[in-house]
Parts: structure tokens; sequence; C-alpha cells
């Protein structure tokens, strides 16, 4: 028997739960769409479930977050100000200009005659 895939909606619902019992963490919404989708395909599936998600598991977050976040504790407040800082320092140094956005260059002057040959008499 071929179930249908779950709606879009209902993946979007308990992709927010997920999202929403891990601590509303930024940056891991793919991976909790990911997980939803397949909580809920194996849902599906699974006739004894009656279509209800199976709960989170315990590695169920580690398996959402990506490998670099697994286990390192989040930078301070300190260096989240200090980067911010740096960060809009250099989005509002003057930056130069390219292409035909650019000024145009100003011709040398060097005093000396642009063509060498003598003129038609």
């Amino acid at each position: 028997m071929k179930t249908n895939p779950p709606s879009r909606d209902a993946i979007a619902r308990r992709a927010y739960e997920i999202w929403t019992s891990n601590g509303q963490p930024h940056g891991y919404d793919v991976g909790h769409w990911l997980e939803a989708e397949r909580q809920l395909t194996a849902a599906a599936a699974d006739p004894t479930t009656g279509g209800a998600p199976a709960t989170e598991p315990a590695t169920a977050r580690s398996a959402v977050e990506p490998a670099h976040a697994t286990g390192a504790a989040g930078p301070s407040p300190d260096a989240l100000a200090a980067q911010a800082a740096s960060q809009k320092h250099a989005a509002r140094a003057p930056q130069p200009l390219h292409g035909k956005n650019a000024p145009k260059p100003a011709p040398p002057e060097s005093g000396k005659p642009l063509w060498d040959q003598p003129h038609s008499s």
C-alpha cells in the first residue's frame, strides 16, 4: 500500500515543533525541515503509530545540527558584539568604484603634441 507524502503544512508544523523543542537555534532550518519530513514519512508508513509523528529521539538534535556546532559552546555576548561592530565598520567603509560607475581618468598633461607627424600642407 502506497502512502501519500506528508503535506507541506504538516511538515512546517512539525519542523516548528522540533525548532522550539531544541531551543529555537538560528541557522538549522533545513535540518529541522528534513527531520520533520523524515519523521512524518516514517509515521505515515508505520500503521502502528496511526499517522502520528514519532517523538524526537535524544540524538535527533545532533543529527539536525551541523558538525561544527556539536559539542561546542556558542560565542560569548562580548565576542558577538565585537564581531557586529567590526562588520558594521567594514560595511560603512568606502568601497572602490569599478566599471561604468567609476569616474573617468583625467588625460595626462604632458605638454607634447598628441600627433608627432607634420600636418598636411
